[in-house]
């Protein structure tokens, strides 16, 4: 009987070691699990945090790009335009050079009022321009230019394009219409996009 209760003692020790073990093994199982969600949560999270800067580099990138697109657009149309403007510009001096006689030395003559100084002063024409040049211009011109101008026409021809130049003793006034056009480009610019923009 003693072995009997022996043994009983012995079973109910392994029981309550097995209890215990088991406990401790639904424990430790139990930290581990929590554990592993742990992880999984913070992996989760973790990779949405990736994920959402990932996005917004993309986002920027793409904004760059359409930006960088959107830019090249505008330098293309402006690069356009200003040809267009270009070449009306190029127009309206070969306009202005194919003028009948009159008409052309009316614009002369106005220019010239505006432009000429105080004093006396010698103008000069390019070949054909003195080869058309209408009667009776240098009267009208002296009434143009009011008192204190005098501008006399030389006969030697000047090497331009069209329009003039004044010759002041030493200095020279280049009044030629490549070089109003080149000095009056931007304001002509101006009058050029508002016609045609």
């Amino acid at each position: 009987m003693a072995a009997k209760g022996l043994d009983r003692i012995v079973e109910e020790i392994l029981a309550q070691a097995k209890n215990e073990a088991q406990a401790i093994k639904d424990e430790a199982q139990g930290k581990a699990d929590a554990a592993l969600a742990a992880a999984r949560s913070q992996a989760a999270a973790k990779a949405a945090e990736i994920l959402a800067q990932a996005k917004k580099k993309a986002l920027l990138v793409s904004e760059a790009a359409q930006s960088g697109i959107e830019q090249k657009k505008k330098q293309a149309n402006l690069a356009a335009r200003q040809e267009a403007l270009g070449k009306a510009l190029d127009a309206a001096k070969a306009e202005l050079l194919a003028k009948p006689a009159k008409e052309y030395f009316d614009v002369v003559k106005k220019l010239a009022s505006s432009l000429s100084e105080e004093g006396p002063g010698t103008m000069l024409f390019n070949e054909a321009d003195l080869k058309r040049l209408p009667k009776g211009f240098e009267a009208d011109l002296a009434k143009a230019l009011g008192p204190g101008k005098t501008l006399v026409i030389s006969k030697e021809p000047a090497g331009i394009d069209g329009g003039f130049l004044i010759k002041y003793g030493e200095n020279i006034e280049n009044c030629s219409f490549a070089a109003l056009f080149r000095q009056r480009r931007d304001e002509f610019l101006d009058l050029a996009k508002e016609a045609l923009f």
